[in-house]
């Protein structure tokens, strides 16, 4: 039996694909960093190896997640308690009913990644991309990078505040882009920075941090595995996003596992779009009957007609 220890791939790791994973794969996000982390080499050489030798798609996935897991656990968390908001489009009362029952047990749902940027996140790019001109066995390994996507989790957050120090309930844009035209809600979480985790057992990772935005022209092999979920243009600036990202060698893209819900949060506090409708207002608040969190009302404000605030006496729930 091989000392898998021992691999060695030219084939693989002497390619341009090979040095694009190891960029990729390296763990950091700081360019300057070129050691490659614990055990990521092995693990890219020993799913390249599985590869080589043709063994089935599932034999190379496996050995591929694990690679994707023992990679994300060298990225540094955000390592503090954070404050963000989430907004939602109701759409249907099966989706409302969801939000609410979220809210009420502190959950926060992660999804599979269908974001409304194209170029969003960059690993699907990266995985599309290279395909392209590629050998068969290079082909196959990055269609087999493009289904770990499955395996993963996203949830999208705004900071409290906004790029000008603004609370980033009023911001105009995440209540028309991402709350139904302001006829959706938002909530405002406070994630703990221990809800992060490393489950060695389960194979899991929940990870927090900032997202990243740049100006400058970025190549598709120059971007390490923090830039390809954390990395955005400059003009996505105005939702200082933070993401939490979970992965689960478990997971697949179908039925229920296409949404995550992560326990771990503290609601502090619910709003309601200026335009919400008054079925879906009475709706939420028979739903939130009973609890303690605090809801409010957004309103057009009288002293900036440009500006939408809470009002400042919250509805009641209780």
């Amino acid at each position: 039996m091989k000392n898998l220890f021992k691999i060695k791939i030219p084939q693989i790791d002497d390619s341009e694909m090979g040095q694009t994973l190891y960029r990729m794969l390296k763990g950091s996000f700081e360019p300057s960093l070129e050691t490659d982390h614990f055990n990521n080499s092995f693990y890219r050489e020993v799913a390249s190896e599985t590869l080589i030798d043709d063994n089935p798609d599932y034999v190379v996935l496996n050995n591929m997640k694990r690679m994707m897991y023992e990679t994300l656990k060298s990225i540094r968390p955000y390592d503090q308690d954070f404050e963000g908001l989430k907004f939602y489009g109701i759409g249907n009362t099966v989706i409302l009913n969801h939000i609410i029952s979220q809210i009420k047990s502190g959950q926060l749902c992660a999804s599979t990644m269908e974001f409304n940027d194209a170029v969003d996140p960059l690993y699907t790019v990266f995985a599309k991309l290279l395909q392209k001109g590629s050998n068969k066995i290079e082909l196959r390994w990055y269609k087999l990078l493009e289904q770990l996507t499955a395996n993963i989790r996203i949830s999208c957050l705004c900071n409290k505040t906004d790029r000008n120090n603004l609370d980033s309930v009023e911001n105009l844009l995440m209540w028309a882009h991402y709350a139904d035209h302001h006829k959706g809600i938002c909530v405002r979480y406070m994630i703990p920075h221990n809800f992060q985790l490393i489950d060695e057992n389960n194979e899991r990772i929940i990870l927090l941090k900032p997202v990243i935005y740049r100006d400058k022209k970025i190549s598709v092999k120059n971007i390490t595995l923090e830039d390809a979920f954390y990395l955005k243009s400059s003009q996505w600036g105005y939702e200082n996003e933070y993401r939490v990202l979970y992965f689960s060698e478990a997971l697949t893209n179908s039925g229920e596992d296409r949404f995550v819900t992560l326990g771990g949060v503290k609601i502090l506090s619910v709003y309601l779009g200026a335009k919400i409708s008054k079925e879906n207002k009475a709706f939420i608040m028979r739903g939130l009957a009973g609890t303690e969190i605090p809801v409010y009302q957004m309103k057009y404000s009288k002293n900036d007609v440009l500006r939408i605030q809470p009002m400042a006496q919250q509805l009641r729930t209780s």
